[in-house]
């Protein structure tokens, strides 16, 4: 161990000493940092193979080759499976110029923090170039847009950054040595990009920096991801501490830059958030709780907190494991024992805990369920909830344990579920309305219970519950658009509009709270608004296919008529099967006065979805139009 770590408990500190991974981080050299001139080089494009796989390389004009161009991860070459020699054709498309190659991009955040830099250090000492190339590590053909964002503030322009997606050569290609390799190193070099962009995002958004310190909490993933049940108590516990609790995932890249940069303590659940101390201008500590069955990935974060010189306390902590989960997706509760009995931990945590549990198995082999519990050794009031919720998955019987732990509130909390899948609200809140008065500080309980309400529709019962939830927990987006939610039903959009906008505005990745606004907007016929908003989202998440046919409606409404054809073109690209984008299309050349061109595409609707009478009542219009002399051929694209 290094003086710039603390192990606790000191019992963990063995199997941390002696994991094989030190022995490779101390004996691993980064490739020797060269750029590399290429002439007439050729790319072939980037193919996702699997997490761990790609295939996609660099080859001189002979057709070899570039040893330069693999891609390193750990011990392991991610591009081993690239071929070692092509046949160069000469009909390949070609760049004309000078071009830097930029190495892998990766869609997975921590991936990408920590890999997808590794060439970068070559910026600056590139000189001149036409044009940036990257290879795409994702099993869709799409960049993330919203971590472009980062190249940005490198001063990249995005414009002439581009993924390689066919075969392509190129008049010169500078290749920069790999100077950052996942779980093993990253050159000085590398390290100075990191708080570069944080320092240009904070002079960008200079308001949301300031504090000092930030636990990164993981508790809002969604619950397919590896966290805690009881995280919000840990939460508490460094807010008492001065800590500013942040959701990352709710953040613009460069608010969340901006923050990191200002910080100097850091605490938080192993994961790639706390990767994020690479963007501090001067890290100090970072408190970090990790799990012994887990130690590389806390191998991976103290290394970083390493060579960014911040000091890690490191509590590792057992967590049970079965082995039909992967461990990096198994849930898991906090054990207060470990942190000095400060960590409370509730009836209701237990119950969320096991339905994660239960979610990761329904689906699985036969015999997967008994595994588990055999290996985790679950409570007899726990076994039975988590029998009775993967047989409630795979729409089986359940087994008959309920009435034997019917004095556990595990069970009442079941029961409750039980009665909300089955349309009984009411029933519901009768069993959770006997269990209300130990949880009034508990703001996930208070939560269900408004959503129960809500069901159940008892808005105004509802909205003064979310009310009392969200005063417990303010910084909690989705709980805040809930309340929002609430508040339209009861309000009405005059009292909602402004709880959305601000809520957008404090965070603007937060897509549903962005998606809502609209919708609310387009109720009121703000279409204008609404198609601005939508539309700005789909810039930044072009892969939602579901909001390009409502994007194309709002423009429609709003007279933007060639934009709206532009969306629903999109929208048949990325669902061919919706009909409705047809239909769009049939109102907006009709619109434009083109009824020969609507009637081609609502004959097409028509054809694809028979049955729906809104498509035959718009072609009767059509028709009607058509009928009427107008001077218009109808030929117009």
């Amino acid at each position: 161990m290094t003086p710039l770590l603390r192990i606790l408990p000191e019992s963990a500190a063995n199997a941390w000493q002696t994991h094989e991974w030190h022995s490779e981080i101390a004996d691993f050299r980064l490739p020797e940092k060269e750029l590399l001139a290429v002439p007439n080089a050729i790319l072939t494009p980037g193919r996702h193979l699997g997490p761990e796989e790609a295939e996609g390389g660099i080859y001189d004009a002979q057709g070899r080759y570039i040893e330069s161009a693999r891609h390193l991860r750990r011990r392991r070459n991610l591009t081993a499976p690239t071929p070692q020699q092509l046949n160069p054709s000469s009909t390949l498309p070609r760049l004309r110029g000078r071009y830097l190659y930029l190495g892998w991009f990766f869609n997975h955040y921590g991936h990408f923090i920590l890999e997808s830099f590794s060439r970068c250090w070559a910026l600056e000492e590139s000189g001149s170039v036409d044009g940036y190339l990257f290879h795409l590590h994702a099993p869709r053909p799409e960049a993330r847009r919203d971590y472009l964002g980062f190249f940005s503030l490198l001063g990249l322009p995005l414009h002439r950054l581009h993924f390689v997606m066919e075969p392509v050569s190129v008049d010169e290609l500078l290749v920069p040595s790999q100077q950052a390799v996942l779980a093993r190193g990253m050159s000085p070099e590398v390290l100075e990009l990191y708080p570069r962009m944080a320092h240009r995002a904070r002079t960008l958004m200079p308001a949301t920096s300031g504090h000092r310190k930030l636990y990164l909490s993981r508790r809002l993933l969604p619950d397919s991801m590896r966290k805690a049940a009881n995280e919000m108590a840990l939460e508490s516990r460094f807010r008492e501490k001065g800590y500013r609790v942040v959701h990352p995932q709710y953040l613009s890249i460069q608010q969340q830059l901006s923050l990191y940069y200002g910080a100097r303590q850091f605490a938080g659940l192993d994961g790639s958030g706390l990767h994020n101390v690479l963007f501090s201008e001067e890290p100090e500590s970072m408190w970090l709780l990790g799990a012994e069955n887990r130690l590389a990935d806390a191998i991976t974060q103290v290394q970083i907190n390493e060579w960014r010189q911040c000091h890690t306390t490191l509590i590792l902590q057992q967590v049970p494991q079965a082995d039909c989960i992967p461990s990096q997706l198994t849930p898991f509760v906090i054990d207060s024992q470990i942190l000095e009995g400060r960590v409370p931990l509730t009836p209701y945590d237990r119950f969320n805990w096991v339905s994660q549990l239960s979610a990761r198995v329904a689906g699985k082999a036969p015999g997967s369920a008994g595994r588990v519990l055999r290996q985790l050794k679950l409570r007899p009031d726990e076994a039975c909830l988590f029998e009775n919720l993967v047989a409630e998955a795979g729409h089986q019987e359940s087994p008959d344990c309920r009435e034997e732990h019917r004095e556990s509130e595990l069970i009442s909390f079941l029961l409750a579920e039980c009665y909300l899948s089955e349309g009984k609200p009411r029933k519901a809140l009768g069993i959770l309305e006997k269990l209300l008065p130990g949880y009034r500080n508990n703001p996930a309980f208070l939560h269900r219970y408004a959503e129960i309400l809500k069901a159940a529709e008892m808005h105004e019962e509802a909205l003064s519950f979310a009310t009392e939830a969200l005063a417990l927990d303010p910084g909690n987006p989705p709980l805040a658009l809930f309340h929002a939610e609430l508040s339209l039903l009861t309000r009405g959009a005059g009292t909602a509009l402004p709880l959305l906008e601000e809520l957008v505005t404090a965070y603007p990745a937060f897509l549903a709270a962005r998606i809502k606004l609209a919708e609310i907007l387009a109720k009121q016929e703000q279409f204008e608004a609404a198609a601005d908003i939508l539309g700005e989202l789909l810039a930044e998440s072009p892969e939602r296919k579901n909001l390009w046919p409502r994007l194309t409606w709002y423009l429609f409404r709003a007279g933007r008529l060639e934009e709206a054809r532009g969306a629903a073109r999109e929208a048949l690209q990325r669902a061919p099967d919706n009909p409705f984008s047809r239909m769009h299309l049939a109102r907006i050349h009709l619109q434009l006065g083109e009824p020969q061109l609507a009637m081609n595409w609502i004959d097409k609707a028509i054809e694809q979805a028979p049955g729906k009478p809104e498509l035959r009542k718009l072609r009767e219009q059509i028709s009607m139009k058509l009928s009427r002399p107008s001077g218009n051929d109808g030929t117009r694209a």
